[in-house]
């Protein structure tokens, strides 16, 4: 459509020089490319070797009398979610090749089976009353302030990181409603390290969702800082040798998203005026407060 537009209006900029990608669903393909990793294993197809997602499936989860949850609406496009699936994984496979956080795959077994864990855990006791009534009890008697825990679906992102955010502060209750049913996944240390560290990691993309997606009108001039506060937070996840191998490659798989999309913004007309408008406008508003300190009369 971009290539049609540029060819169609002639008289005026159009194609790649004018078009403006949306910073949400850029947002969408890092966090993706995160949690690719997690959630996707390792299979022999046709004789190579293949990502395959590997995704809890929400009906195999309820179970009779549970109550059910409704998921929201959502209508895939084919060709879009086929692009962006194919990016992600040339991300994931590009972080492969540089070969410069190396994790065994033992560890990534480890790691997906946490990931799946927490799915499990928190659709179980999403879906069931009794589970939540008692999670609840727990919470009282620790001193915890009580929270629903949240499921992940599958077409949602943010659910991820929102089911991260709904576990870590009830950890103590968890583990006291674990031990009492022992058909409930439950975690060791190194597993509540790694819900914790990936939490931290996803923190920040909910926020800027929740920020841009809140705005009535786009905000070109907002992009550009946006994405270097992202890139700042995965520099530093990428850097903190604290943190665990699994969890720096992530970072790296989601920082080449990052890049890749940071790139096309150099040949974007539009986010060049953007962001020259919003300089001189906030150097002009400098030199005005700055005047108006000076000058009581204006």
């Amino acid at each position: 459509m971009i290539d049609a537009l540029e060819l169609k209006l002639l008289d005026c900029p159009a194609g790649e020089s004018s078009r403006v990608r949306c910073m949400c669903h850029v947002i969408n393909l890092v966090v993706c490319a995160i949690l690719k990793p997690f959630k996707s294993k390792k299979v022999i197809v046709d004789g190579k070797e293949a990502l395959v997602d590997d995704d809890e499936d929400d009906d195999d989860l309820a179970e009779d009398g549970e109550e059910e949850l409704e998921e929201e609406d959502y209508e895939p496009d084919p060709g879009r979610d086929s692009e962006d699936r194919e990016i992600v994984l040339q991300a994931f496979k590009d972080v492969e090749e540089e070969a410069e956080i190396y994790v065994p795959e033992d560890d990534w077994k480890s790691a997906r089976t946490t990931m799946r864990s927490t799915q499990r855990l928190t659709k179980r006791v999403h879906f069931s009353m009794p589970l939540r009534d008692e999670l609840e009890t727990h919470c009282v008697k620790s001193g915890l302030k009580y929270r629903t825990l949240k499921r992940t679906v599958a077409t949602r992102w943010n659910t991820y990181a929102i089911m991260f955010a709904s576990i870590i502060p009830m950890r103590e209750a968890v583990k006291r409603l674990l031990r009492n049913h022992k058909d409930l996944p439950a975690f060791n240390a190194d597993e509540w390290i790694l819900i914790e560290q990936l939490e931290e990691l996803l923190r920040p993309f909910v926020y800027l969702t929740e920020h841009m997606s809140g705005k009535t009108r786009p905000l070109i001039h907002e992009v550009i800082p946006f994405i270097d506060s992202i890139n700042k937070k995965l520099e530093t996840v990428i850097d903190n040798q604290s943190k665990l191998d699994c969890v720096r490659f992530a970072a790296r798989c989601g920082r080449n998203i990052l890049d890749k999309y940071y790139a096309k913004t150099d040949d974007s007309l539009v986010y060049r005026c953007a962001m020259s408008g919003f300089s001189l406008f906030f150097l002009f508003a400098r030199l005005f407060h700055s005047l108006c300190a000076n000058r009581p009369y204006f």
